[in-house]
């Protein structure tokens, strides 16, 4: 694989954590519409606690992070 399509694909990676890392932080902050208590996001149709996706985001994106910075520094 070349330099360039490596550093391209690190550039895509990274971009992607950021995304998921964002997503996470929102995910986990999220007070809901109502002052039930309870906070649930829609994914594929089905109502999941928004602790449990900001985490699950959270760890996506570190590890996204984890094979950006391996593939950069694969010679």
């Amino acid at each position: 694989m070349g330099r360039r399509l490596r550093v391209a694909v690190c550039a895509v990676l990274l971009g992607l954590a950021a995304v998921l890392a964002l997503y996470g932080l929102f995910a986990i902050s999220y007070n809901g519409d109502r002052e039930s208590g309870a906070t649930y996001v829609l994914v594929a149709g089905h109502r999941i606690d928004a602790d449990i996706v900001g985490a699950i985001a959270l760890l996506l994106a570190l590890a996204t992070l984890a094979a950006a910075t391996l593939l950069l520094r694969r010679r």
